[in-house]
């Protein structure tokens, strides 16, 4: 069974939040490490979430190989992302949105059930715009903890 993650980012000067779904291996050692280690910039986040859903991340976004989608080897001997749109032609797989302009407290709980319960994931990281962190949160009803500190436990 795959660990289904959210990857998002949280704009907490607009109180909006940007996410995609991340299909297989969504769990800290494998997706909240990535994320920390190499998409640890407003800008990298941005390019990310560029392209939509995907089935698993890696330490690259790489580009669009001249492969099946299946060719799992391909795509990690490349250490890059495969995304359903730009990798299988998928339709509909853009980063969604959700915000609640009144306060960023809104926007995470708005984010939270998003992804939790839209999605059916069982992690969510959200980058914070403000502290330049990332966050993961473990279930809906939970804080979110850095995910620096989540990795230094492990």
């Amino acid at each position: 069974m795959s660990t289904r993650a959210a990857i998002a980012k949280l704009n907490t000067n607009t109180n909006e939040a940007k996410l995609i779904y991340c299909h297989s291996d969504g769990y800290l050692e494998y997706t909240g490490k990535i994320l920390n280690e190499h998409y640890n910039s407003e800008d990298k986040v941005d390019e990310l979430l560029s392209y939509g859903d995907l089935s698993i991340i890696n330490e690259n976004i790489g580009e669009k190989l001249d492969v099946s989608f299946n060719d799992y080897t391909a795509f990690a001997n490349k250490k890059q992302c495969r995304f359903y749109g730009r990798d299988r032609g998928e339709k509909n797989k853009e980063a969604k949105s959700v915000a609640d302009l009144s306060n960023t407290k809104n926007a995470e709980n708005a984010l939270l059930e998003y992804g939790f319960e839209n999605m059916d994931v069982d992690f969510v990281y959200a980058f914070d715009t403000r502290l330049q962190k990332w966050y993961v949160y473990k279930d809906i009803n939970s804080m979110g903890d850095k995910l620096e500190v989540e990795l230094n436990e492990l």
